[in-house]
């Protein structure tokens, strides 16, 4: 046998196997979205008989902080808002524009955002946000600092484990 056919066979050999993964990967997508389809739709009918969110959760493993099922939750519950509890940098990939994450929230119909305390998100950015009809909220603040800057910013909330020295700015505030 020659090299080239030889190579020839290899070339063959290796294309065959490349389909093969690529059926399988197929048919391993195709079950997992039908599967996370048929969750969805017995998350809608549970919620549509009275089922509590977290025995939801519990049933379907469906979370609340999923894109989907907040966007399943605007469906069956229009007149509730919802705000999006988010991680900007690690969704995007980076920190991204006022108009960007307002964009988003729009898009999924969301009232609001919580996004991770972040230093980046300054007064223009808040204000850009509420501009946009959106209520604003921090989580994740771990310093006086940050919990400083974000009151600074104008959040309309914020959720912290470290609140000493805004403690301390209220009880000077209410003097």
């Amino acid at each position: 046998m020659t090299y080239t056919l030889k190579l020839m066979d290899y070339k063959k050999k290796g294309f065959d196997e490349g389909l093969q993964v690529g059926r399988n990967e197929g048919i391993k997508f195709g079950i997992e979205r039908g599967t996370r389809e048929k969750t969805i739709e017995i998350a809608i009918n549970l919620l549509k008989n009275n089922m509590t969110i977290d025995f939801i959760e519990k049933t379907t493993g469906l979370s609340s902080f999923e894109i989907e099922t907040l966007e399943l939750a605007n469906e069956i519950f229009p007149d509730i808002s919802r705000i999006l509890l988010i991680d900007l940098e690690q969704h995007f990939g980076k920190f991204p524009s006022a108009d960007e994450a307002a964009l988003f929230c729009h898009q999924h119909k969301f009232s609001g955002i919580s996004f991770k305390a972040d230093f980046r998100a300054d007064k223009s950015f808040v204000d850009a946000l509420r501009s946009k009809g959106l209520r604003v909220v921090a989580w994740g603040v771990n310093t006086d600092e940050k919990g400083l800057a974000m009151a600074d910013a104008g959040v309309d909330a914020l959720t912290c484990n470290h609140a000493v020295a805004l403690r301390k700015m209220a009880a000077e505030t209410t003097k």
